[in-house]
């Protein structure tokens, strides 16, 4: 896979952008293993359950992304409705680490060690529980 397979939506609801999305990612490349997505804060109520989706339907574990204002795709900028762009990648072991996803101020204290330690891709392989 040499280039990145790319996909978005925009629509009237959020739910239609997931169908949409969902129906789309049947066409993604079998080696992709990385996800990126990024949604319209019109998709912020519903995004962890399309995440939840794309995962389904592709079967790749790592994503990374967010929520904003609005989102780009190829030639365009989607703005003002439910919308999302999502690109995936095939990378080898190696080339990506996966940092936990803190969502609350006791994930921060209980992920981070002193003296401070980033997740490189050296630290992930030897001290994957640490994680």
């Amino acid at each position: 896979m040499d280039q990145f397979f790319s996909i978005s939506s925009q629509q009237q609801t959020a739910q239609t952008v997931i169908s949409d999305c969902v129906k789309q990612l049947e066409a993604a490349p079998a080696q992709a293993n990385f996800g990126f997505i990024y949604a319209t804060d019109a998709m912020a109520a519903g995004f962890k359950d399309f995440l939840k989706q794309c995962k389904a339907a592709t079967g790749i574990e790592h994503w990374v992304g967010t929520i904003g204002l609005g989102v780009m795709t190829a030639g365009q900028e989607l703005y003002d409705l439910p919308a999302a762009s999502i690109m995936l990648a095939s990378f080898g072991d190696d080339e990506f680490a996966m940092v936990p996803s803190i969502t609350s101020r006791s994930d921060l204290s209980s992920s981070i060690q002193w003296p401070r330690k980033f997740a490189t891709n050296e630290c992930w392989k030897t001290n994957r529980s640490a994680w």
